[in-house]
């Protein structure tokens, strides 16, 4: 046996070992980072909103929900869109103010408006799923749908009952 043909193959699978690393690494982002809220969006309270859009734009005055404003149209439609809007602006501040860290030890800390809150976390396919019943005794279990992960973006849904949120992060930079 010749020493080319014994080197040939060696750096034949170094090279392949090489680019599958490679390719891994860049197909396969990495969740563990930390995260910043960019957006969250409600789908229940989006359909109620569209609802109620068409509702104010078609109301008379002889609908039943005037009965709590006197039979006022214009106080209905005030009241409506006031509540809405401080509905949007609570949404924005905790959209301003919510933070995820994925750490590699199997922790993730979550930020929010409320505090800070811990929970052991793990990845199963195309979800991440948050146990915080080492750190509180009692069993909760919170699974979030991973829609879009990439290096920078992270695009998760979590679905409760009837409600359903999608929440857009990226990484936090500092």
């Amino acid at each position: 046996m010749s020493l080319q043909s014994t080197v040939l193959p060696i750096i034949f699978l170094v090279v392949l070992c090489f680019l599958s690393a490679c390719t891994d690494s860049e197909s396969k982002p990495e969740v563990t980072k930390r995260w910043k809220a960019v957006s969250i969006k409600n789908l229940t309270f989006e359909k109620e909103k569209a609802y109620y859009k068409i509702l104010l734009d078609t109301i008379t005055d002889k609908n039943e929900r005037l009965e709590f404003f006197n039979g006022s149209v214009d106080s209905f439609k005030r009241f409506t869109k006031l509540a809405f809007q401080e509905q949007e602006e609570m949404q924005k501040m905790q959209v301003d103010n919510s933070f995820m860290e994925f750490k590699k030890n199997g922790v993730a800390y979550f930020t929010s408006i409320d505090g800070l809150d811990s929970a052991k976390w793990r990845q199963e396919e195309n979800e991440i799923v948050l146990d915080a019943e080492d750190f509180t005794g009692i069993p909760n279990t919170v699974r979030f749908g991973i829609l879009n992960l990439s290096a920078d973006e992270m695009i998760l849904r979590k679905v409760d009952l009837y409600d359903t949120n999608i929440i857009t992060l990226n990484v936090r930079k500092n």
